[in-house]
């Protein structure tokens, strides 16, 4: 097991190290906007982005993944993938173009329309990128990785930015997304050039339509998890609501779900690549969310305390009523681990059908619940989220329980450092929150100073080779 943590935590620190730059360009962009923009224009632009999310899934149909699981015949599955996006994304564009006027009148925005069309448009850039980019994962060429991603993130911000100077509006995040996503695909084929080399027998392609559509099915299902409440939000209390809930939802987004998602793209393709037999899942399962959790698990407890001051100090008085929603929000997100470290365990063993499973049982409790509290705020939206992300996890449990044999007290038993760590993080946060300080920027200071000097123990307590990688540094 050495050698696999080795590879996974290498691929994570790099991954991990992009999304940061990343994540970290588009909130300060993000800030800089929404100064700019205001919480009206943020919640048009995030229905536009709920509604393309479905047109995306469809386009990428799971082929990367596939790509990433196939052990054979790559040439010919590399050539399927690229035929088979284009096929879907064209697809998808042209059915997007169709239904915008429809799709826009469900939320009575007809001026929504055409954003929706030229959003879609990204959706074929990406297709064009999918083998080049899924080469450098499959690879865990991570390093090379950043370059598209960090292309991707520049481009959009300076342009967003630079046309809601000139007043653009909602079009200024429109076409600030489209570009964007061009310039991820300019970069993604400098830094690993690809073209088809060889024609794909029928059973090549059959095989990732088989991989994709249990995945696609999955991938619909959880969108409408991901996405309801952002829907119902629209729907029901309006643009300038959903625009604080969308807003509420960047900083978690960033520090925990995207680790989360970073996990997942370095996980598969190095747990894909041992070949583990189905007995060493298991250690392999608990091991992933063992390390994962001890991340995500402190950083949710860390954000949820530090919610009130870090919204006083980064956005104006009218983006205030995002902060207790964060709060929530960022606890349910570092729960969630528990039930998507399971979805790598299914992918690496190509049992795809698990995640379409899972996702039906959750959908119709998601939906119900959502429902049911909708009505009273989007702090209420946010706060049945926590009891959602708990929930989640029994499928994957009883799932788990019959194929690899991981039992719950072990699952349990895997979290427990994750637990204590994040307990102590928040006990710190509350603690230094009673000082009151008159500046929010000192406020913040003093929050992550006393994080740090409880989690970087704690963390090297609970991980030895942490210990271990940071004396061989010293040394050299």
């Amino acid at each position: 097991m050495t050698g696999f943590a080795e590879s996974a935590a290498k691929g994570v620190f790099w991954t991990y190290l992009t999304f940061l730059g990343t994540k970290g360009i588009s909130l300060v962009s993000l800030i800089v906007l929404a100064r700019l923009l205001g919480p009206e224009t943020f919640g048009m632009m995030a229905i536009c982005m709920v509604v393309i999310a479905y047109f995306e899934i469809v386009a990428r149909f799971g082929l990367g993944a596939a790509l990433v699981s196939a052990q054979e015949h790559q040439a010919e599955m590399e050539t399927a993938v690229a035929l088979m996006s284009l096929v879907t994304s064209a697809a998808m564009v042209l059915l997007a173009w169709i239904a915008a006027p429809y799709l826009a009148g469900v939320f009575q925005e007809p001026s929504l329309t055409w954003p929706l069309r030229v959003i879609a448009l990204a959706l074929m850039i990406d297709a064009i990128a999918v083998v080049p980019v899924t080469r450098l994962s499959k690879r865990l060429q991570f390093r090379l990785k950043a370059v598209p991603d960090l292309a991707r993130s520049l481009v959009k911000a300076a342009a967003s930015i630079l046309l809601a100077i000139m007043g653009f509006g909602l079009w200024s995040l429109v076409w600030g997304h489209v570009v964007g996503t061009l310039a991820a695909a300019v970069a993604a084929f400098l830094v690993a050039p690809w073209r088809p080399t060889v024609r794909p027998r029928a059973e090549v392609v059959g095989e990732a339509f088989r991989f994709g559509r249990h995945l696609l099915l999955a991938e619909v299902i959880n969108a409408a998890q991901r996405n309801l409440d952002a829907l119902l939000v629209g729907k029901l209390l309006g643009t300038t609501a959903l625009g604080l809930y969308s807003l509420a939802f960047r900083l978690p987004d960033l520090l925990i779900r995207s680790f989360n998602q970073v996990a997942g793209t370095v996980l598969h393709p190095v747990i894909s690549s041992r070949g583990a037999a189905k007995e060493a899942m298991a250690e392999l399962y608990l091991s992933s969310l063992r390390h994962v959790a001890l991340i995500t698990f402190p950083a949710g407890a860390a954000l949820s305390v530090a919610s009130e001051p870090i919204v006083h100090l980064l956005y104006t008085p009218e983006w205030y009523g995002m902060i207790v929603p964060m709060g929530y929000l960022s606890i349910s997100l570092a729960l969630l681990t528990v039930d998507f470290v399971p979805g790598i365990i299914y992918k690496a063993m190509n049992r795809t059908e698990f995640l379409l499973w899972t996702s039906i049982l959750k959908l119709p409790i998601f939906v119900v619940t959502l429902v049911l509290v909708a009505p009273y705020g989007i702090a209420a939206i946010a706060a049945s989220q926590i009891g959602l992300s708990l929930i989640y996890f029994l499928p994957n449990w009883l799932i788990l329980r019959r194929i690899i044999g991981v039992g719950l007290w072990q699952t349990l038993t895997a979290l427990v450092p994750a637990i204590l760590l994040a307990a102590s993080v928040a006990a710190a946060g509350l603690a230094l929150n009673q000082l009151q300080l008159r500046s929010d920027l000192l406020q913040v200071l003093v929050l992550g100073l006393g994080f740090a000097l409880v989690f970087l123990p704690g963390i090297m307590l609970a991980v030895p080779e942490v210990r271990g990688t940071l004396r061989r540094r010293l040394k050299r």
